[in-house]
């Protein structure tokens, strides 16, 4: 099984379910914030990685523009595209928000992956 397909079959299996509102209400109580960026952000962040998941096996296809513009999207983890959101990052545990905890584990694998995956051809490319 190529690289693409690893990915498309991870985001397949383990990217499904609900998006965690519970996980982010709980940590929004925790921080007695009712800071309404936290959900956005996250769903902004999982709708990126699942868009480059969901076809992984076609990304080859993509211009050199397309993969530079993937590489760039790809590059940053969540907490690097919002580091307003950093106070968040020790809340979030297999205890205390298991769904997105869980969620931000794939996410980062896929994003890995993803990034592995346009590096090289952006490189060939230019």
């Amino acid at each position: 099984m190529s690289t693409a397909e690893q990915i498309e079959e991870l985001y397949t299996t383990s990217f499904n379910g609900p998006f965690p509102y519970q996980d982010c209400f709980q940590l929004l109580k925790e921080r007695n914030e009712s800071r309404e960026s936290l959900i956005p952000e996250l769903d902004w962040y999982f709708a990126t990685v699942a868009g480059y998941s969901h076809s992984a096996t076609r990304l080859n296809a993509k211009s050199a523009a397309e993969l530079e513009k993937a590489e760039k999207l790809l590059s940053k983890s969540f907490f690097e595209y919002f580091p307003e959101l950093e106070p968040y990052r020790p809340l979030i545990d297999e205890k205390r928000t298991p769904n997105l905890h869980g969620r931000l584990q794939v996410v980062e694998k896929l994003r890995l992956g993803l990034l592995d995956l346009v590096h090289q051809p952006c490189l060939e490319r230019v």
